[in-house]
């Protein structure tokens, strides 16, 4: 806002020095009194993001939006309570007038004024880390959405229970564009249990989170699927679904169920909770000689949160034979919270003396197969309070440590140390990603533990022992407040000898956790 300069003796926003008399009725507390009022300052329902262009069509004295500081208001009641006067308020007029702003009279209190003002944010002005992206099928090139942090607020029209357990565990917000809609949950929950689902006629969405039901009536159709972003640091869920329909929506509906769900039930508010639903295979892509990445999707619009540490089991049917087997989904490493879509994404090792292993990594492209909703005893609170996380994996028993590598970087509570046993160089399962990210994040570490090596290895050899277990723990003592967790996966063998180890410093069972393998 260059072309913007302050007059000597006035201000865009009420220069004190340079008052203009007001119309009676129209001092700062009738202003408050006004915004108590209930009546629609903003001029819209919910909180939308603005473009530079949609900003520059409210710029006269009858329709004015104006933005400081990313956030974009509707100044347009303001303009007779405004000690500046109509005149100097407009000239913030239709466009970002943070500058101005601040060479003017930084120190106003705006925000606590222009409160009740707020159409949404500037989306020029968003973060872009790790923005929303809604996949297309007319391009392999995603483009990003951008994600909004926005304040809490209750939900309209909600009717709380007679035990107010309704207004306990959530508060919602929601905000919109012409092409998409968002509701951002502030839970009480570091690490919530959700299930999302659309019904056939994709205006009510069902959300089942920690065991309460919710249903959400929208005012009008949208697509599938849609995006999660989960912020466990905060207990945040945001949820973004595109419109079928691009434009804006006046209001939304809301229907409150707090029954408590269990598995092979259906709720008051039609949430279906069943043991297992249908995946098909979307990706498969080869990761060792022996190691395949494999994403599934679910066939009917439904979203599964796996919490950090939990698991699913995979089932497939065979001679009329059931077959299943526990397995854990893996994401990107990230130092950002992660956007979720409908899909779970497995690293699967190969055996040929395996049931369901080779089942799995011979999967066609479309092929349906069980999986089970989420499962698992791993609570984040048991490393929240520690300042240093080592995590033991052998083999595939990576896959629960990255979501709590992901956990650990995005809270920046404690320091990370990875130690990953493999046979040889050619078993390291994301051996890039994890040395690039480790390279990335100070608080990360990750060692590669080799059995098997070649001559020209140089890194460290041998298997899980109590000497080599040592080097990364120390001998617990009872004097000294516990300040290491321990997390243990591989296969049975390796589980069973490093919990001997650890009993052996002097770890107790509240020191570490053992991924069963």
């Amino acid at each position: 806002m260059s072309a913007l300069q302050p007059n000597s003796g006035g201000s865009a926003t009420g220069n004190p020095r340079n008052k203009t008399a007001l119309k009676p009725g129209h001092s700062l507390m009738d202003w408050i009194r006004l915004g108590n009022s209930g009546v629609n300052l903003s001029g819209i329902q919910g909180r939308i993001l603005v473009s530079k262009a949609q900003l520059a069509e409210h710029n006269k004295e009858d329709d004015m939006w104006m933005c400081i500081r990313g956030v974009v208001y509707n100044v347009t009641r303001y303009m007779d309570f405004h000690p500046g006067g109509r005149e100097e308020l407009m000239r913030g007029a239709g466009m970002d007038a943070t500058e101005l702003f601040n060479k003017v009279h930084p120190w106003v209190n705006y925000e606590s004024i222009l409160q009740k003002c707020i159409v949404g944010k500037m989306g020029s002005s968003l973060p872009d880390e790790n923005p929303f992206v809604i996949p297309s099928k007319k391009s392999s090139e995603p483009k990003p959405l951008p994600s909004i942090n926005v304040p809490v607020k209750p939900f309209e029209n909600e009717k709380a229970s007679s035990n107010n357990v309704s207004k306990s565990f959530y508060s919602m917000d929601w905000f919109q564009q012409l092409n998409f809609i968002c509701f951002v949950f502030y839970l009480k929950s570091s690490c919530p249990k959700v299930l999302i689902t659309l019904n056939e006629n994709n205006t009510d969405l069902s959300l089942l989170i920690n065991e309460r039901s919710l249903l959400l009536h929208l005012e009008q159709p949208v697509k599938w699927p849609c995006q999660v972003k989960i912020n466990l640091n905060v207990g945040k869920l945001q949820l973004q679904l595109n419109k079928e329909e691009a434009k804006l929506w006046k209001h939304h509906s809301t229907k409150t169920s707090t029954n408590n769900i269990t598995s092979n039930s259906t709720s008051s508010v039609n949430i279906p909770v069943s043991k297992f639903n249908t995946m098909r295979l979307l990706h498969q892509e080869q990761v060792t000689h022996n190691v395949v990445l494999i994403t599934l999707e679910y066939t009917s619009p439904m979203f599964f949160y796996v919490p950090v540490g939990h698991h699913v089991f995979i089932k497939f049917i065979v001679n009329d034979v059931d077959i299943s087997k526990p397995y854990t989904p893996v994401e990107p490493l990230q130092a950002a919270p992660l956007s979720y879509s409908n899909t779970l994404t497995f690293l699967i090792k190969s055996y040929e003396d395996g049931l369901l292993s080779p089942l799995l990594c011979g999967l066609r492209e479309g092929q349906e197969l069980e999986v089970s909703s989420p499962e698992g005893k791993f609570d984040v609170g048991l490393i929240g309070k520690r300042n240093k996380l080592v995590l033991l994996a052998a083999g595939t028993g990576l896959t629960p440590m990255i979501p709590v590598i992901n956990w650990s970087i995005q809270s920046q509570r404690q320091s990370v140390q990875l130690v990953f046993f493999n046979r040889t160089e050619q078993d390291i399962i994301w051996r890039d990603q994890l040395d690039t990210f480790a390279s990335k994040n100070s608080k990360l570490s990750v060692d590669h533990v080799l059995s098997e090596p070649s001559s020209s290895w140089e890194g460290p050899c041998g298997r899980i022992s109590l000497d080599l277990l040592h080097k990364y723990v120390p001998t617990r003592s009872s004097d000294i407040p516990a300040d290491v967790f321990i997390c243990v996966c591989g296969p049975i063998g390796f589980n069973q000898t490093t919990e001997q180890y650890l009993s052996e410093l002097n770890y107790s069972q509240e020191d570490y956790f053992s991924f069963a393998g």
